[in-house]
């Protein structure tokens, strides 16, 4: 283990408003009280796509019955023209759920946006290739069912690389999905490149290699499959680490000078921590709910 990759990689010593042994479980206790306040107050509907792990499940929130619905087969679904709003939860890959992460719905349905939270296995019972192939599995299902309707796809930390591994995702030959409608993708406070986790604590349950972990690297890659005018708003925390603050700034360049992507902008979220940065977007005013209310072009 490298001491400084793990100081790095460890956001809560880096959070300024709790002690570091109750920032992790005061963040779940907040996503899951949030989540099940949005599930009492708006209609939800779950598909799951396995019976014997519920987690492999996505979850979707809406305002009213204009906004979506599905059909009598419970096997399609319509989003009725109106935005998606994907979430891919963080854990380091190995912590988290979809039940939790519905946490910004009250919030965003209020603006007629449609949220979906996407679940996964999480290590150890699914390789590092294992969640990545479940989460593109449930974007080619949204993509498939979107009709007219734009989706943009926000990752929290580990959903955050999880989210910008799609940008190498060949839809069209392996689910026979067009992606027209993914107009977005928004990082927030993510990992783009692996390499550092191999040197830390958070591998011991995802065992990957040096091969995977460069596989699975957005900033190592450069075999695109999205069209280059598919948007990024890269958001990070003033009081995440140095190291998230170069991974979220190395990507952006690597997304304009060396993949060709057009509309790319990174902002630094100050006030904020690895954790409160995605929690307080349940917030209409806060700064990062505003910046991607305008990414997605919301009134």
């Amino acid at each position: 283990m490298n001491p400084e990759s793990q100081k790095q990689y460890s956001p809560s010593i880096w959070n300024k408003r709790l002690p570091v042994d109750q920032v992790v479980p005061a963040h779940g206790e907040f996503l899951a009280k949030k989540s099940d306040q949005a599930r009492q107050k708006l209609p939800t509907y779950t598909f799951k796509f396995s019976e014997s792990d519920p987690e492999q499940s996505i979850e979707i929130a809406f305002l009213n019955p204009n906004s979506f619905s599905v059909s009598d087969l419970k096997n399609s679904f319509n989003f009725n023209g109106r935005k998606i709003f994907v979430y891919l939860h963080g854990g380091y890959w190995q912590w988290g759920s979809f039940k939790d992460s519905i946490f910004m719905s009250e919030n965003f349905c209020s603006k007629n946006i449609i949220t979906v939270a996407i679940g996964y296995t999480i290590a150890p019972n699914a390789s590092m290739s294992e969640i990545f192939n479940q989460v593109e599995r449930a974007i080619a299902k949204i993509l498939e069912n979107s009709g007219n309707s734009e989706i943009y796809i926000c990752g929290h930390s580990a959903g955050g690389h999880l989210a910008t591994m799609l940008l190498f995702s060949d839809f069209k030959n392996k689910y026979n999905v067009d992606t027209s409608n993914l107009k977005g993708i928004i990082p927030v406070s993510g990992i783009f490149d692996l390499g550092p986790i191999l040197e830390t604590d958070i591998n011991d349950n995802l065992k990957m290699d040096m091969k995977e972990s460069s596989l699975l690297s957005p900033l190592l890659r450069k075999d695109v499959q999205l069209d280059n005018n598919t948007a990024f708003l890269i958001a990070y925390a003033e009081n995440d680490s140095p190291a998230f603050h170069k991974q979220a700034e190395d990507f952006k360049i690597h997304l304009t000078k060396f993949l060709g992507f057009k509309n790319v902008k990174s902002v630094r979220i100050n006030n904020s921590d690895h954790f409160d940065i995605i929690e307080n977007i349940s917030l209409d005013n806060f700064s990062l709910t505003k910046e991607i209310y305008d990414f997605m072009k919301i009134n």
